[in-house]
């Protein structure tokens, strides 16, 4: 029973930095008009990811809640999730970018990433989906 307290408190943080990240990158694309498809690319992962974990959410605060089979995959996952989200979070906040720019004068957003990055980190948050998606199916079946 904790474990599934455990997973549904691991769900309600990752939707919680989902939308953190969606805002922020709104915010970027607003300011940074060369990174638009890569911001695009991360905050579609970031959406999915979030539309998942809340179909968790959902499924852990049912009747059947305490039933599922797979619920530490699903808090593996989520973990993972969390984690990935967090520093994504962390990189789109640095203030050193901004207190750099500020003393020049500028006060636009640098995009922190190069497209690289965003790819790997997109391939983390589709993992993480993926692995999600997977353990709901198995639990539901």
């Amino acid at each position: 029973m904790a474990e599934v307290f455990g997973t549904a408190a691991s769900a309600l943080a990752v939707i919680e930095l989902a939308v953190k990240i969606t805002k922020l990158c709104a915010q970027y694309v607003e300011d940074v008009s060369n990174a638009r498809d890569d911001i695009g690319r991360i905050n579609t992962e970031v959406t999915n990811l979030k539309a998942v974990t809340e179909s968790v959410r959902k499924l852990l605060d049912g009747p059947q809640g305490t039933k599922l089979r797979t619920s530490q995959n699903l808090y593996t996952a989520l973990q993972d999730g969390q984690g990935e989200l967090q520093r994504l979070e962390e990189d789109l906040t640095s203030r050193k970018s901004r207190k750099a720019m500020r003393r020049c004068g500028l006060r636009a957003l640098k995009w922190p990433f190069r497209s690289e990055d965003v790819q790997k980190k997109v391939d983390i948050l589709q993992r993480c989906s993926q692995t999600i998606s997977l353990a709901l199916q198995v639990d539901q079946t």
